[in-house]
């Protein structure tokens, strides 16, 4: 006996506009909602935390058990206004998560138009090329495995220890000394150990760091036909993780 199903009308115009709003409506309900924190070289660290309005950037000192903004939100809103071109808000700033520049004079950002360095200092914006602290991920999440990780030595709290890595492993050098320990030796091109998860705590006496065993590399080719500035359409390749997707652990 052949079964009924009720017939589901396609969503309209309305419905979409309205679920591509939703976002919007929520993102202000929540308050001292934090996103994980991340440490900084000097000891600190920052997060993101929803707020009346939208949500702000943090930045803690556990040593003197103090907190304040971690960069001047106004001015950063009003920089990357510039440089893309579109109306930036202090409070709903187009990123969520940001990596510091080896001072911490600036930060590094990923927007729609691409990868930018902000100078902390006179707060202007300007093209980064890729590698700088991260490479460029999927949804902030899933790494590009086109382009090699940055392993520039990430240095312990107190100075005295490097982490980075050796081929497909992780080595520990002595910076007084230059003496090498190895950390790891079971790397290989499929599950290495990635010298860009790499993360020392605040004493010093620990370091944790991800095996990635790589995934599915899924990518979707997109056209901007009217890009910022006019011009002919552009194309554009990204890394488009869909749930259930392995990509690596």
């Amino acid at each position: 006996m052949a079964g009924v199903g009720a017939a589901k009308a396609a969503p309209d115009g309305e419905q979409y506009t309205r679920s591509l709003g939703l976002r919007e409506q929520w993102s202000g309900l929540t308050r001292d909602v934090a996103w994980p924190a991340t440490w900084r070289s000097d000891g600190r660290f920052h997060c993101c935390k929803t707020v009346e309005g939208g949500f702000r950037f943090v930045l803690y000192d556990p040593v003197t058990a103090t907190r304040s903004d971690a960069f001047d939100h106004e001015r950063l809103a009003a920089a990357l206004a510039t440089i893309t071109s579109v109306p930036q808000q202090a409070l709903r700033l187009p990123f969520e998560t940001f990596a510091w520049a080896p001072a911490n004079d600036a930060i590094l950002v990923e927007v729609a138009s691409g990868r930018l360095r902000c100078s902390l200092v006179d707060y202007s914006c300007a093209p980064a090329a890729l590698g700088g602290n991260v490479c460029p991920r999927g949804f902030g999440v899933v790494r590009d495995m086109q382009v090699a990780a940055h392993n520039t030595p990430r240095r312990s709290p107190d100075g005295r220890w490097e982490a980075f890595a050796d081929g497909h492993d992780i080595v520990l050098r002595n910076v007084s000394e230059g003496s090498l320990r190895r950390l790891t030796s079971d790397g290989r091109a499929d599950a290495f150990h990635d010298p860009e998860s790499i993360a020392w705590s605040p004493d010093s006496r620990h370091l944790a760091f991800y095996c990635v065993q790589l995934g599915l590399g899924r990518r979707v080719t997109r056209v901007e036909t009217s890009p910022v500035g006019g011009g002919q359409p552009v194309v554009h390749q990204q890394l488009y993780p869909r749930p259930g997707d392995f990509d690596g652990r």
